[in-house]
């Protein structure tokens, strides 16, 4: 990245300024690079006449990496044994090469049979050991934003718009049903939607009004009784 200083220009070797709406798209061109290279080699392995008794192992890498998966700088694994193998250029597995450059460090935050990623929490259902369920994971619900006191919705007074104002509950109901698949926790957190605002002054009969709408629509995900969520 080039950036002029008066009549000076001067180029950018390390990071990008984050926040700046060229930030994210850099990065993903950048990473989707290596990324396509290595499925590339890793695809020109298992056509070549050289490595035929390797296809069966390529194979499985491939499939391995079904379910690994990036979001500009945040990278999610899900039994995936060969990443830590490839995870830099300069490994090598079953003659694979790895993806990424060691000049970008990937650390690991989450690991085990539950992580944190973006807005959600992947965890195993209970009693299985391969059907997975998501649920809300909130930054501002652990330290050290918690300690924060933070308004989430506006208060029934102000000058906002009542269509504004309770269109909340769509939104959220739509945010919520996109991500979480766990049942429990989709009604927990429609409830406390619902009981957030309750303490800023809403109307409670008009809320419920518009989550039996939703409910009614979406019957396959959450049935059609909001009362079965707001209890």
């Amino acid at each position: 990245m080039y950036v002029r200083f008066g009549d000076r220009i001067r180029r950018q070797i390390q990071g990008t300024p984050m926040g700046t709406n060229r930030a994210s798209h850099l990065a993903n061109y950048y990473l989707t690079m290596y990324e396509l290279n290595f499925i590339m080699r890793l695809a020109a392995l298992y056509v070549g006449a050289a490595f035929a008794f390797l296809r069966t192992v390529l194979y499985q890498i491939a499939c391995a990496f079904l379910l690994t998966a990036r979001y500009i700088d945040d990278l999610a694994s899900i039994s995936n044994p060969y990443l830590h193998h490839l995870l830099y250029v300069d490994q090598h597995f079953q003659h694979a090469t790895g993806i990424y450059p060691r000049t970008l460090l990937v650390t690991s935050v989450d690991s085990g049979s539950s992580i944190n990623y973006m807005d959600v929490s992947i965890q195993r259902e209970a009693g299985s050991v391969s059907r997975l369920t998501t649920v809300l994971y909130d930054k501002r619900e652990h330290l050290p934003l918690s300690r924060l006191f933070i308004i989430k919705y506006p208060h029934a007074s102000s000058n906002i718009s009542s269509a504004a104002k309770y269109g909340i509950i769509t939104s959220q109901y739509h945010s919520m049903r996109r991500i979480i698949m766990d049942r429990n926790d989709f009604s927990f957190r429609m409830a406390g939607i619902i009981s957030y605002m309750r303490t800023k002054g809403h109307n409670v009969t008009h809320m419920m009004s518009r989550l039996q709408k939703l409910c009614r629509r979406f019957t396959e995900l959450y049935g059609t009784n909001p009362h079965d969520i707001y209890q």
